[in-house]
């Protein structure tokens, strides 16, 4: 399964799966992510952006022709490093499509911190930017359908096993809708561990809607 997630890490540094910040392209993206989750995209300049990473600002147009450019592999780049985290756990190791789904949602619970505390990109550019922004639409909605259709293979035998009738498909866009919602009332209220709450009560609901409370 692909890598597929929507993540920044709590310390805001880089979370310890991800690939090591080494080259000044590395380090122009990784500031880019942490600047644009503290302040937003319109109120980070490329100035501070090469401040942060601490290098030239040629260094950075040697890289990338703009800022909106610079956005657009740096959300690549935040759902790759997502990835590592969220679809990859000891769910992978159940062989029961329903109890690894179930897994799968417990998973991401326990990460739900790691995965989310500081903020979510994908969020960010999906609000801030997307009628603004061309580029970073086009990118946002590859990713977003990327993310329906992997976490939709997890969770479709979930669904098919519910008492209600519904598709994979509907279920991840209300497994999604539960964390959005979840990660802009942790950022509005500061209340993080709501994030772990709110999943924790809709895997709760998946288990009894299955028989598996």
């Amino acid at each position: 399964m692909a890598n597929t997630a929507f993540i920044q890490p709590a310390d805001k540094t880089v979370a310890a799966t991800a690939k090591p910040r080494t080259t000044a392209r590395d380090k122009i993206v990784a500031a880019a992510r942490q600047l644009i989750l503290e302040k937003g995209y319109g109120f980070v300049s490329v100035d501070e952006i090469v401040s942060a990473a601490d290098v030239s600002k040629g260094s950075f147009y040697h890289f990338f022709k703009s800022k909106e450019d610079l956005a657009v592999v740096a959300l690549d780049d935040f759902i790759s490093d997502g990835g590592a985290i969220m679809m990859q756990g000891p769910f992978t190791e159940i062989s029961d499509p329903v109890d690894r789904a179930l897994g799968f949602l417990k998973h991401v619970e326990g990460v739900s911190k790691t995965l989310w505390g500081s903020g979510c990109l994908l969020v960010v550019f999906s609000v801030d930017m997307a009628n603004t922004h061309p580029k970073v639409k086009k990118e946002t909605v590859k990713i977003l359908d990327r993310l329906i259709r992997n976490i939709g293979d997890v969770l479709t035998p979930l669904a098919e096993s519910l008492v209600i009738e519904m598709t994979g498909e509907a279920l991840t866009h209300q497994y999604l809708s539960v964390i959005d919602g979840s990660i802009v009332y942790a950022r509005a209220t500061g209340k993080v561990g709501e994030i772990a709450a709110n999943l924790r009560t809709f895997r709760k609901q998946m288990e009894a809607l299955v028989g598996k409370d």
